[in-house]
């Protein structure tokens, strides 16, 4: 993990406003210790807005979005966007993979 791995997380919220909220001190904290150096981008991926939040040298790597009752978290934006498309069946989920 510490040499490079990509996760994504998919949390299952009841009360998105309230997840997004409670973890909103995390992005703070970031503001706070990396000042410019954090870059904050809004990207739009088929009508799902991905938000970024990234250090050059990757120190915090957040790509975030949410979908219904949904909140995906991932260090990788690729991942993120890889996630989106599975959900909307724009290609084949992991879980309707021959090997599953």
């Amino acid at each position: 993990m510490r040499e490079g791995s990509d996760v994504t997380v998919i949390f299952h919220v009841t009360n998105q406003k309230l997840f997004l909220a409670a973890v909103e001190g995390f992005i703070e904290d970031a503001r706070k210790e990396y000042g410019k150096r954090l870059s904050e981008a809004r990207h739009d991926h088929h009508g799902t807005t991905i938000e970024s939040f990234v250090t050059p040298l990757r120190e915090v790597s957040l790509h975030r979005a949410t979908v219904d009752e949904f909140v995906l978290y991932s260090n990788s934006p690729a991942g993120v966007r890889r996630a989106l498309d599975a959900q909307a069946e724009r290609i084949t989920r992991l879980a309707d993979g021959e090997d599953y």
